[in-house]
């Protein structure tokens, strides 16, 4: 990853998407194993249609199976994992049967989520 420093912060001008690729996947293995009522995890948004800019932040969904948080405070669970990501994050926390009810309804942001990348 190529970085510039940039005002208050860092500027990314070029990603190893293959480093990302692999930075995300332990991060995923490592959710899997602490949280059993994980589902699945999908990138979506810019990165994943490679039209990202330096500007861009990581869109990520989670689904879980099941969850007793509301859904703004499910995702203190798992922002954390993602702390050493060189990017913004952006997170969503759905369980199983909002994100299918929000699919079914035509949602196009869930769809969009749906065509995502599974980690």
């Amino acid at each position: 990853m190529l970085q510039m420093k940039y005002l208050n912060g860092v500027r990314i001008l070029s990603v190893d998407e293959k480093k990302l690729k692999d930075s995300l996947q332990k991060i995923v293995e490592k959710i899997k194993r602490e949280h059993p009522e994980l589902v699945e995890i999908i990138l979506f948004g810019s990165f994943c249609k490679n039209n990202f800019s330096p500007y861009s932040d990581l869109d990520i969904a989670i689904i879980v199976s099941g969850a007793e948080r509301n859904f703004i405070k499910r995702v203190d669970e798992y922002i954390n994992y993602f702390d050493e990501m060189p990017f913004d994050i952006n997170l969503l926390v759905y369980t199983r049967e909002e994100f299918d009810k929000m699919v079914k309804n035509s949602n196009t942001f869930a769809l969009e989520i749906k065509n995502g990348i599974k980690l």
